[in-house]
């Protein structure tokens, strides 16, 4: 049996450990970059609604998160269930069914109603921010330079028209599409909000004019995205070899 405390609404808490089985949502925050596991308790906890930052064990592999404890008002008004939903940094397993044991480190915000999924999102990038900033996580290199801000409407729309969008405006097929997505997630950005950022970012420093079909030569686009998002690698003269 675990002893469990309630965790008061301060920035130092004990920590409380819980552990639950992985069951199917209404998988909304996946659709808004943040995808979470939703978790059916072994045994009552009593936590205060909010956020708070966790260590997430699985498969005996330690993982930084979010937690969020409450009845989602935002996503659902009539809702008196108290859910628990741990978003989990640099994660991408289907895990279904799945054990998780979650030790609660550090509480965040209460939980809160907001006007729009365009505004709680926002607040969850905050949520996400802080807890790395707590947790002491180093960004991906790929994330140290600043880059102009996109909109937050074309981040945030469904896969099918945010592809359809790159398409359009900036001229891409879905393969490159893909292939910018991938190179991306490679360099350790696993949240797709972050990619999407990153990815317009790209295709605006490449664009001429609306709806050029953007063509690269065989192995022409990976030196571009180097370049753009690591600098331009002078290359060595004979002198220096």
């Amino acid at each position: 049996m675990h002893n469990f405390s309630i965790v008061e609404k301060s920035d130092s808490i004990p920590k409380t450990r819980i552990s639950g089985k992985v069951i199917h949502g209404n998988q909304i925050g996946r659709t808004i970059g943040f995808p979470t596991a939703n978790l059916l308790l072994h045994e009552e906890v009593f936590l205060p609604k909010g956020v708070y930052g966790v260590h997430v064990t699985y498969q005996n592999q330690l993982y930084y998160g979010l937690m969020n404890v409450g009845v989602r008002p935002t996503v659902n008004k009539e809702e008196i269930i108290i859910h628990y939903e741990v978003h989990i940094f640099d994660f991408d397993q289907m895990i279904y069914d799945e054990e998780l044991d979650v030790e609660v480190c550090h509480f965040v915000r209460e939980e809160q109603l907001f006007s729009s999924m365009k505004h709680l999102v926002l607040q969850i990038r905050k949520d996400v921010e802080t807890v790395q900033r707590v947790f002491h996580l180093e960004q991906p290199a790929i994330l140290k330079r600043e880059f102009k801000p996109s909109s937050e409407e074309y981040i945030h729309l469904t896969d099918l028209a945010f592809i359809q969008l790159c398409e359009g405006k900036h001229g891409i097929n879905r393969g490159v599409y893909n292939t910018i997505d991938n190179w991306i997630y490679n360099q350790g950005i696993k949240n797709i909000l972050e990619r999407r950022r990153l990815l317009l970012a790209f295709l605006e420093s490449i664009r001429d004019h609306e709806n050029s079909r953007k063509k690269f030569g065989p192995g022409g686009l990976r030196p571009k995205l180097e370049e753009f998002f690591f600098g331009k690698v002078e290359e060595k003269t004979a002198s220096n070899l």
